[in-house]
């Protein structure tokens, strides 16, 4: 198992994964989205610079993501953060190393924007129904719960 920084030939597996991702998310309205277009743009977006992708391999065969997108804060723009978007990882490696390699590397390349004067700081989030990831041993502290109203 290891972990590389994506490139435009991961898109195939990415969208792939992207379409899991969604059906389990816990908004009805969320799950049914299909814009393979936009988040095609979404994704060379981010690969050229405007954010972090990074794929997990096995026998060089992607099995999970992480991705993160550049972004400005409603208070001020010139604080950077990158906002994790996506994270995934295909259910017959859970419990493998695979989840914690790709956070630990989205992690660590954060913490390089960071250092460079790029960003200010990055996120990671959680659903409802996501497993406990333990992001306090990545360095990560809690700072605000999103409660969603109008759930179609």
């Amino acid at each position: 198992m290891k972990t590389r920084i994506a490139n435009k030939f991961d898109l195939p597996a990415v969208i792939d994964m992207m379409k899991r991702f969604r059906e389990c998310t816990p908004v009805k309205s969320t799950s049914e989205i299909d814009n393979e277009e936009y988040f095609n743009k979404v994704f060379h977006h981010i690969i050229l610079g405007g954010g972090i992708a990074i794929v997990a391999e096995k026998d060089d065969q992607v099995v999970g993501m992480i991705i993160g997108i550049h972004d400005n804060s409603a208070w001020d723009p010139n604080i950077k953060i990158t906002r994790e978007m996506a994270f995934w990882v295909n259910q017959e490696y859970r419990g493998s190393r695979a989840g914690y390699m790709l956070l630990k590397h989205y992690t660590s390349e954060c913490e390089q924007l960071k250092q460079d004067g790029k960003i200010d700081m990055y996120t990671m989030t959680t659903l409802e129904n996501s497993p406990n990831l333990k992001l306090d041993r990545f360095g990560y502290h809690p700072v605000e719960t999103v409660w969603v109203g109008g759930l179609v």
